[in-house]
């Protein structure tokens, strides 16, 4: 996912510094800044699914020593 994302992030950019994309700049700056933020939950999700995981490991451990 994150590589598509950096994918259609690097065309969007590219666009972006194109003369020709005048008449489409809104909509090119409307997706680069959806993309983004996309990224950024996806990465924020990934993060606490790993404390989740931590999270449950030590929840095991203690629910094992009773």
């Amino acid at each position: 996912i994150f590589g598509e994302l950096e994918a259609h992030q690097v065309s969007l950019q590219a666009m972006h510094s194109n003369s020709l994309a005048g008449s489409f700049m809104d909509d090119v700056v409307k997706w680069q800044k959806r993309l983004q933020t996309i990224e950024a939950v996806l990465r924020t999700w990934l993060d606490v699914q790993e404390l989740w995981i931590e999270l449950e490991e030590v929840s095991d451990f203690e629910f094992s020593i009773f």
